[in-house]
Order: structure tokens, then C-alpha cells, then sequence
């Protein structure tokens, strides 16, 4: 495989306040990130992943350290030319409608006029934007900013998406179509970069992950290397029902219930099997079976165990 991203040694201090106080960001960061991966960036806050991602992107220049992406060097006009962007904290016109938007980052990007309704309908569709194409942004709820920003950084076809916080202030529905949309992505040849808190987002999207620490690279690897192969736990989810079944369930794990949905967790894994027969049997609908690794969690308890990066900030 081709390398997407290469880092060698990137390093950022910014200054703050009135007197230009020195405060270190990123003390040194190595990245290997392969064609068509999705890869992860995962740390406390403070960490340095948005500083990270966006030396990357070239829109902060590191004091030193070198890079490509996507063969190019980093910051250069041919590598952002083909990167799509999505920001923690997108930032838009709130007059402006989606579609305006978009046509905006459309001539931005050079992207040829025939064809682009269709293409941006598409876009708007593949967010969940549709019906509020026509809205203006000031009336869009947070999360409905966040897919907005997701059409936007999907704009030009990239061959590189660098996604900070996706997941932030969506709902449980909006999570699960951004994951689907980060898979459909990758199936269509993308790399997708992204840095997330959720780790459940990325035990179950990522091929790669670097865990952040203290603005250094604490760890990073293949996923199931750093998993280590060995599920300690697995969660049954089930909808349907009504809580006077759930003693049944009990009997074989600890229960969760949110209305009409039920969530099994198993500390036996090979009891798997049991839970899916009883809930056939009680007509119940089975929504997934997650299972928990729990290694990537434990190995940002040992990165935090470092202590706290004290003075540092992560703008």
C-alpha cells in the first residue's frame, strides 16, 4: 500500500496572552497513515490532535519536522487541493441557506458547473440535509451544523478527509450515518483521518489509530495489534419487548433498558448464543452485537498515567 500521510518529527509552539507566552502543543509527532484506511486520533483534551490534523492540512506551519500528503509536501497548494476538512467547531454564515453554502465551496474548489445541482443534491441528501436545504444556517440546531460541515468537506470529490470530532453534537441516529458515511468513503478508495473522544466510534471504524499524549505520539498501530485480540466483553442490543422480560435476560448479563430498547452485556462472551435464542424466542428485533476490547481505553489510562501536560495547550 501507498502512504497517505507521512509525519516525521512535527513539532508546534504557539504564544499566548498579552506577553507571548511560549505554550507547547506539539513536542513531536511520527504518522504513517496507508491509502484507503480510516485512522484514528484519539487523547484527552489538551493532547495535540487539532493541532495534529491541522499541520497536516497546512493550515498551521510546524516549527520543524517534515511530511506528505498524499505524496505532496505538507501545506503545499497541490496536497490541499485534494483534501476535504471538517473542523471541531465549524464556523458558518448563519444567513447563508446549505445550498448556498455549498455553492460557495464548489467555486472554491473549481468544481465544474455542469453537473453540480445534481451533485450538491446528492451531498445534502448523503448528510440528512434534504429537507432543510433551503434553511437558513442560523435556524440549524448544532447538529445540523455538523452535517453541514460534513457536506462541505465533501465538496470536489477529496481523496483525503480530515474529520476533527465528527460525531460532535449528533444524536445517537447521527453518529450511526456518519459512520456509514465514513464506510462508504473508504469503500470508494477515500483515507479518512479522524479524531475522535467516542472510542466505541473507533474500536469499530478504524484499520489504524495513534493515541495522543502530551503532544507526542504515545502509541500507535494497527488496531487489532493494539486490541491485542482479546474481547473482554460484548454488548447485545435488542428493541422491542417490555421490562418485565428483562429478568430473563439478567440471568445471563447486565441490562440496560431505554424504552423499548434493551442492551445486554455479557462479561462471558460465549454466552452470546443465549441471549440471541431467548430473544428469538421472545420476539424481540436483535440491533447489533458490539464487541468490547476494552485494550484501547486502558491504553489511554496508562498514556494519562504520565501525568498531566501541564502549561500546554491544543488550539
Amino acid at each position: 500500500m501507498n502512504c497517505a500521510v507521512t509525519a516525521q518529527g512535527l513539532k508546534k509552539t504557539f504564544k499566548v496572552g498579552f506577553w507571548g507566552r511560549p505554550v507547547v502543543a506539539v513536542t513531536g509527532v511520527d504518522l504513517v497513515i496507508q491509502e484507503g484506511q480510516v485512522f484514528g486520533l484519539v487523547g484527552p483534551n489538551g493532547a495535540g490532535k487539532s493541532t495534529t490534523l491541522k499541520m497536516l492540512l497546512g493550515l498551521v506551519r510546524p516549527d520543524s519536522g517534515t511530511g506528505t500528503v498524499l505524496g505532496e509536501a505538507l501545506g503545499s497548494r497541490a496536497a490541499r487541493a485534494r483534501l476535504g476538512y471538517l473542523p471541531e467547531l465549524p464556523s458558518f454564515s448563519p444567513q447563508t441557506t446549505a445550498e448556498e453554502l455549498l455553492d460557495f465551496h464548489a467555486a472554491l474548489a473549481g468544481v465544474p458547473t455542469a453537473g453540480w445541482l445534481s451533485q450538491r443534491a446528492q451531498l445534502l441528501a448523503r448528510v440528512g440535509l434534504q429537507r432543510a436545504a433551503q434553511a437558513r444556517l442560523r435556524t440549524y440546531s448544532k447538529g445540523m451544523l455538523q452535517r453541514a460541515g460534513l457536506a462541505v468537506a465533501l465538496v470536489g470529490d477529496p481523496a483525503l478527509l480530515v474529520l476533527d470530532e465528527p460525531m460532535s453534537g449528533l444524536d445517537p441516529l447521527g453518529r450511526h450515518d456518519v459512520r456509514v458515511l465514513i464506510r462508504e468513503e473508504q469503500a470508494r478508495g477515500r483515507t479518512v483521518v479522524f479524531s475522535s473522544h467516542v472510542l466505541s466510534d473507533v474500536e469499530m471504524l478504524c484499520d489504524a489509530v495513534a493515541i495522543i499524549h502530551r503532544g507526542s505520539v504515545f502509541k500507535a498501530g494497527a488496531m487489532a495489534d493494539l486490541l491485542g485480540g482479546t474481547t473482554v466483553a460484548v454488548e447485545v442490543r435488542l428493541s422491542g419487548g417490555s421490562p418485565q422480560q428483562d429478568a430473563a435476560f439478567a440471568a445471563l448479563g447486565n441490562v440496560r433498558r431505554m424504552g423499548h430498547h434493551m442492551t445486554v452485556e455479557l462479561v462471558q462472551p460465549d454466552r452470546v448464543e443465549e441471549v440471541l435464542r431467548l430473544a428469538l424466542s421472545q420476539n424481540l428485533k436483535i440491533a447489533g452485537v458490539l464487541p468490547r476490547a476494552g485494550a484501547l481505553e486502558a491504553l489511554l489510562l496508562q498514556a494519562n498515567q504520565q501525568g498531566p501536560a501541564a502549561g500546554r495547550i491544543s488550539p
